[in-house]
């Protein structure tokens, strides 16, 4: 939904593709856990990112367009500058019987403490998750072989389906590789996050289906907010 995309993936993933989808369905998983929308509405989003006479201009004009389906009524918000980063909205308005403003008319009330510590508590488990992305990539664009990625980080095993050549590595066989200093201290952090992970739903994707608020921060993992919002 929405312009923008997810920040693209190394040309050289194949061989630990599934490890990002499983790292992504982690974090999904762990938001939906730790940051629950408890009492917000989507109609809130809206109340906070609009002026309250935009919104209301909009609103009374949505009964009088005809086209009220499809990708008219679906938009993505510019990058919003908050402390986690750049955060993007995606919006779905005729969800929400409301008209698509322009970009310039959306901004965020930051005075509204509640949103934007709700903003800061999915930017900062975002922030956990991209360091084990930021490994994946490195051992794809490094072509770590599965023995060498067993080595350096042996809790990668749950992110990888059962078939991969990575069970298979036996002993101590491995190539010798130079990590970086922020990978290697990545893969410090990296059994506690995915332990985190596991305990808050495990690696199946939840469902997302006719969600009408989603968020996006530094171009990563997209979230839907109420995945169980009816139309």
């Amino acid at each position: 939904m929405g312009r923008r995309n997810r920040r693209g993936r190394s040309p050289n993933i194949s061989l630990y593709d599934a490890a990002i989808y499983r790292i992504n369905a982690l974090e999904a998983n762990v938001v939906r856990a730790m940051c629950p929308v408890e009492d917000l509405k989507p109609e809130d989003f809206l109340e906070w990112l609009l002026p309250p006479d935009v919104l209301a201009k909009l609103r009374a004009a949505w009964p009088h367009v005809q086209n009220k389906t499809g990708n008219d009524t679906t938009d993505t918000t510019r990058e919003l500058d908050f402390a986690c980063g750049k955060v993007c909205f995606s919006i779905d308005y005729g969800a929400l019987k409301c008209l698509v403003p322009d970009d310039e008319l959306v901004v965020p009330h930051y005075v509204n403490t509640r949103m934007v510590e709700y903003v800061e508590s999915i930017g900062a488990i975002t922030k956990q998750y991209e360091k084990l992305r930021k490994i994946v990539w490195h051992f794809s664009r490094n072509t770590i072989t599965p023995g060498a990625a067993k080595h350096y980080w042996p809790t990668l095993q749950p992110l990888l389906p059962e078939d991969h050549p990575f069970h298979k590595v036996t002993g101590d066989r491995h190539r010798a590789h130079a990590l970086p200093y922020t990978i290697a201290e990545h893969l410090r952090e990296a059994p506690e996050i995915v332990a985190k992970g596991l305990l808050c739903g495990g690696i199946v994707m939840p469902r997302s289906a006719n969600s009408p608020v989603g968020i996006q921060i530094n171009l990563g993992q997209s979230h839907s907010l109420f995945p169980d919002h009816a139309k």
